[in-house]
């Protein structure tokens, strides 16, 4: 490779490695980078099949990231199991008896049009049976066909009438139409064709009352109504990170947040699509909505919207104010657009929206019969890590409780159970066989299982970070979380903005606002009879004296925390881009994909490429285009494909490069 193409290869790399916050975010009209229900992007052809869908309707994810469907005219709910891949068939279906079969039915095992979907804490289904007007369960472990355990809104599982045959009542429903749980396990339910919002106490019994109404005064009516304390057909519900309500007003064009603690009949105080609480018209602008009918908050709080009519998804930036304009659109390629389309960037009829916990947003697109993915933010861990679980020859068995209660899986050598005095600050400890449960770059502490202080470890900006955390294998590892940027008197974990999850099941979560970090992964290695969780980053500017929190946990959310005061300070001057490269460039791993020989691509091959950066209108799917780049995968992040796009487009990227880089981006796990 000669000098001006390394410079370039150098400059492409980075913007894909580094800049991740300029060019990983959500951009409007973007195109889908997977698709489930269809063979490719260009049909939208119903059928009923283990990897066809007919109106889909709702989406969830259960905790081990596999996707569960609303499959409404085949009466049903389907199963995809995680990694996903384009067109994949189903795993397991609700409602029928095969994958092959979608008749309607009102009995413990049968649907009628179902609408929406929700998981409780111990991972059950919750199925509003829109046509039977009721809620179901369906108890986990699931299998085919199984039947439900309980309803609400009848008062057993063969009958099927609005409000029971007879009049609105607390316990009664009309074509509900969504579900979901809040923090305390309570179920709400959007009784759609009643204009109310309904709340159930847990534990739950058949055919129980609902205790709280909001949308009218009494639980004895269903008039639909425009003011602040009125619904007209609401269609979803979701709560936001402090517990308070938002619904999509469905008929009234609107959004409303309900403010917690709940009373019956209370009134909202937000309203979005609207400029007042007594106006419900639609039109298509950044500020308006026609029939949004779902509604989810990403990580940092703003609320993504299905405007359904009009054939796209919005989002609005936290915080919120009244009648305050989207600044994101997909399905769309502007916010004065609402026409419907069957190609990688349109949608037709959306019904509704879920975020995996990557950050990338699903889309049911009911009219097109199909589930798409739009790849979202990408945090620094999926440019620079290995992925989010154990490698190689490395297995991490899940843990139990009872062998892990409050961090008793810390090596046995530790003499305290609670330290002394846990402000006096712990020496390091040199000694490796002391296999110690804390480590900073090698410097090893005898920590206990609460509440610690060290001495702080100094290291200089562009310098390796090593944090180990040593468990015994009668725990495994599951999920280990660490917290940081934290100092003064914030010394909790509410208080962290910096922080790295780990998941065996997962991609690795890195949440980075400030930048610190060039680099961030986690490895996690066996050795005899212990469980090394390794968190590797490098910083690239510098952070004062922060504490770090671990917080481990299992897969029902038992958890323990472990606190370690003044752990980490970072000194020294940011980093530039081109001497963090300066030393990427110099690892085998680039040197040996700088000596690959490829043939250069044809015109037409080119313009899949620029395909990638919406210059063409043919879409294409991940697989296929890593196929034609002569490589084996199904997943490119989408910031990959746009930046490599534009280099195309714009003759600043010769193929031969290209596959230089995405050689190396495969050996790294960022292609997939």
């Amino acid at each position: 490779m000669n000098l001006t193409k390394k410079i370039l290869l150098v400059f492409v790399l980075t913007s894909i490695l580094l800049t991740y916050e300029i060019a990983v975010a959500f951009e409007n009209g973007q195109a889908a980078t997977l698709v489930l229900g269809q063979s490719s992007f260009t049909t939208g052809t119903s059928g009923t099949t283990a990897s066809t869908l007919s109106a889909p309707r709702h989406l969830a994810f259960d905790s081990s990231g596999n996707l569960w469907v609303v499959d409404n005219s085949n009466n049903r709910i389907l199963r995809y199991d995680a990694p996903f891949t384009d067109g994949e068939a189903a795993t397991l279906v609700l409602g029928q008896s095969s994958f092959t079969t979608g008749t309607s039915g009102t009995t413990a095992s049968t649907l009628n049009g179902p609408f929406g979907i929700a998981f409780d804490s111990s991972g059950n289904l919750f199925v509003a049976d829109f046509s039977n007007h009721r809620i179901l369960r369906y108890d986990a472990p699931f299998t085919d066909g199984e039947a439900a355990t309980l309803v609400l809104g009848q008062a057993d599982f063969t009958s099927g009438s609005a409000n029971r045959g007879g009049s609105v009542a607390a316990n009664t429903l009309s074509n509900p139409i969504r579900v979901e749980f809040d923090s305390s396990g309570n179920l709400f339910v959007a009784d759609a064709s009643n204009n109310r919002i309904l709340r159930y106490d847990a534990p739950f019994t058949d055919g129980e009352a609902a205790t709280l109404v909001l949308g009218q005064s009494s639980f004895t009516t269903s008039t639909s109504g425009t003011t602040a304390s009125t619904l007209s057909a609401p269609r979803h519900v979701e709560f936001d990170s402090s517990g308070n309500l938002f619904v999509a007003d469905g008929s009234n064009n609107r959004i409303l947040r309900y403010d917690a603690p709940f009373t019956d009949g209370e009134a909202a105080t937000l309203v979005l699509g609207q400029s007042s609480f007594t106006t419900s018209t639609t039109s298509t602008t950044a500020s308006t909505l026609n029939a949004p009918f779902g509604h989810a908050f990403d990580s940092s709080g703003n609320l993504f919207v299905v405007d359904r009519g009009n054939h796209r998804i919005l989002r609005y930036d936290a915080p919120f104010t009244d009648g305050e304009a989207a600044t994101l659109v997909l399905g769309q390629s502007s916010f004065t657009t609402g026409t419907s389309g069957t190609t990688a960037s349109k949608l037709n009829l959306p019904f509704g929206i879920a975020f995996d916990s990557s950050g990338n947003l699903f889309v049911v697109d009911g009219s097109n019969n199909r589930i798409l993915r739009y790849d979202g933010p990408i945090a620094v861990a999926d440019t620079a890590s290995t992925g989010g679980g154990p490698h190689g020859d490395i297995s991490a068995p899940s843990f139990s409780l009872d062998k892990f209660t409050f961090a008793r899986s810390f090596p046995e050598h530790v003499l305290n159970t609670i330290q002394d005095d846990p402000y006096i600050p712990i020496e390091s400890i040199k000694d490796e066989t002391l296999a110690l449960p804390f480590v900073i770059n090698e410097n090893g502490y005898a920590i206990s299982k609460y509440t610690n202080t060290i001495v702080t470890n100094t290291i200089e900006t562009g310098n390796p970070v090593n944090v180990k955390l040593n468990l015994s294998d009668e725990t495994g590892i599951e999920h280990v979380a660490l917290y940081t940027n934290l100092r003064g008197d914030q010394r909790e974990i509410s208080s962290s903005d910096t922080y790295i999850i780990f998941d065996e099941y997962k991609e690795l979560e890195v949440i980075d606002p400030h930048q610190f970090f060039s680099f961030a992964n986690v490895t996690v290695y066996e050795n005899q009879t212990k469980y090394s969780i390794n968190f590797n980053v490098t910083f690239a500017k510098p952070m004062e004296k922060s504490d770090i929190i671990f917080r481990i946990w299992d897969d029902r959310r038992n958890m323990a925390d472990t606190k370690i005061f003044d752990a980490l300070e970072i000194v020294g001057d940011d980093i530039t881009k081109e001497e963090q490269f300066s030393l990427l460039l110099a690892e085998p791993a680039v040197k040996q994909a700088e000596s690959s020989e490829f043939a250069l691509f044809d015109k037409e091959k080119s313009l899949v490429l620029e395909g990638w950066a919406g210059y063409y209108q043919e879409s294409f799917s991940d697989s296929s285009i890593l196929q034609t780049l002569g490589f084996e995968g199904s997943y490119i992040p989408y910031w990959v494909k746009k930046t490599f796009g534009e280099g195309i487009h714009n003759e600043d990227l010769e193929v031969t490069d290209l596959k230089v880089a995405l050689e190396y981006l495969i050996k790294i796990g960022v292609v997939k």
